[in-house]
């Protein structure tokens, strides 16, 4: 089954909204997302939720670079450096970073976590960001963000689309409103 949307925010360029009923219907859309977004192009969809999800036993830096190496590839050296040179267009002490990255997630903070989820957005070259709401506001908050993830956003490439999954009303002036048209019923379901 394959969700329906208008616009569509994998295939369109732009900043898009869907408004959820439930926070619970996050996960089933994100989940619907990305296996459109497979189905088009293996990698072209990045998720960066509230509580980032991480592979436990792994440390951050591989939780960046192998979602990489998986889509696109080439060797771990290459994408490292991919990773250093974004670093130092930012500016980040990579000294201090790099204890960052050679932790397991369960000892990273939530904005330490959230610092690696970002980064493993741009690591993917994702076309479509999907962004919880408490996301964005964090992202957005120059107050209560993290000092590194700042400087990391300000250096990165945007994505051709957002699209923000939020309980609460478009914002009209920045984002145009996705509608959930319909489900479609796929072969062997």
């Amino acid at each position: 089954m394959s969700l329906l949307f208008s616009p569509n925010p994998l295939l369109a360029e732009g900043h898009f909204w869907l408004t959820l009923a439930e926070k619970e219907d996050a996960n089933v859309l994100i989940n619907q997302l990305a296996r459109s977004a497979n189905e088009m192009e293996s990698g072209s969809l990045a998720i960066l939720e509230a509580r980032p999800v991480l592979i436990s036993n792994l440390r951050a830096w591989e939780n960046l670079i192998l979602p990489r190496w998986y889509h696109h590839g080439e060797n771990l050296l290459q994408h490292d450096r991919f990773l250093h040179d974004l670093l130092q267009r930012a500016e980040v002490n990579e000294q201090q970073f790099h204890s960052a990255l050679e932790r397991l997630p369960g000892q990273l903070d939530l904005g330490q976590r959230r610092v690696i989820a970002l980064l493993r957005a741009y690591m993917q070259e994702a076309s479509c960001w999907v962004l919880e709401e408490e996301w964005l506001e964090w992202l957005l908050d120059p107050r209560g963000r993290n000092p590194v993830l700042a400087k990391i956003y300000q250096c990165m490439p945007q994505p051709k689309s957002t699209l923000v999954l939020s309980l609460k009303a478009c914002p009209q002036e920045k984002y145009q409103e996705v509608a959930m048209l319909a489900q479609q019923v796929g072969e062997g379901e």
